[in-house]
């Protein structure tokens, strides 16, 4: 008789919903990006209603930009941010420069970081979390042209999908033990 947890079935179900980081493949990471984007912006929008947003591709960039190349990283980088700007409503470039400084600025310390803790996985998916929701206000003030309208709820929104985005990542990291990978993982050019 085989007796599984309660929690191990919907584990299992959320694991084959995701794909595996870290491909062979560049083509597969590629095809990765459209499969988060399609979850990210209409699945789960379907499911948990429109005014809570989880972000898939954040987390799965900052594995990429951790993990790989910085030749590699700028393509699937590119890709996910031209399916980005393309049906995005916020202004143009928005994307282009949040995730250009994120990936400039993890390619400078991820050498110099112990990604072996949890702590330094919850440190980035925070910070950018943070960062994306700085430039999500910005540009909903720039294009009210007031900050008049934006209202408690706007930031407590912001707060829960941030909230979000950094336990999904984490538990992207976790799940795939990422957080077990040697250094020597990282790539060097």
């Amino acid at each position: 008789m085989d007796l599984k947890r309660p929690n191990d079935h919907l584990r299992s179900k959320l694991k084959a919903l995701l794909p595996e980081p870290l491909s062979d493949s560049p083509l597969l990471e590629l095809l990765y990006i459209a499969e988060l984007l399609i979850l990210q912006d209409f699945i789960f929008p379907q499911i948990l209603g429109q005014k809570i947003f989880i972000d898939l591709l954040t987390p799965w960039l900052l594995i990429l930009f951790v993990f790989r190349s910085s030749a590699r990283v700028l393509v699937v980088a590119l890709f996910a941010i031209l399916l980005l700007e393309t049906h995005s409503g916020l202004p143009r470039g928005l994307f282009l420069c949040f995730y250009w400084i994120l990936g400039v600025s993890i390619y400078f310390v991820r050498h110099h970081i112990s990604w072996s803790s949890p702590l330094p996985w919850v440190t980035v998916l925070l910070l950018s979390q943070v960062m994306m929701a700085a430039l999500e206000t910005l540009s909903y003030w720039t294009q009210n042209l007031s900050p008049v309208f934006f209202s408690h709820t706007s930031v407590l929104s912001l707060i829960l999908n941030s909230a979000l985005s950094c336990i999904v990542g984490l538990y992207i990291v976790l799940n795939f033990r990422l957080d077990t990978l040697q250094g020597d993982r990282l790539a060097r050019r």
